[in-house]
């Protein structure tokens, strides 16, 4: 399964089984960071957070507040309709 951000299209990573799951949050907001170009230092020095703390959401160990997911979309560009995984009709 792929999904397009912005135009972009990305193929989320396949987990340790092998076996490709449904796009989640943290997948969209990986996929919004590397179309971006930004590392995750980078992300985490844009947003004010730790490039951990950044990492943690990305493996979704963690779900980000919604302040947190603005502040990705602002620094990455992305569109918050599509990392919220909302389709235009």
């Amino acid at each position: 399964m792929d999904v397009v951000i912005d135009g972009v299209r990305y193929v989320p990573e396949a987990n340790q089984a092998g076996e490709v799951s449904g796009l989640v949050l943290a997948d969209r907001l990986k996929c919004a960071r590397k179309n971006a170009g930004l590392t995750l230092q980078g992300l985490a020095d844009l947003v004010g957070t730790s490039k951990s703390h950044i990492w943690t959401i990305e493996q979704g160990n963690t779900s980000p507040g919604f302040s947190m997911v603005c502040k990705i979309c602002r620094a990455t560009g992305a569109n918050l309709m599509a990392i919220a995984g909302e389709s235009e009709k």
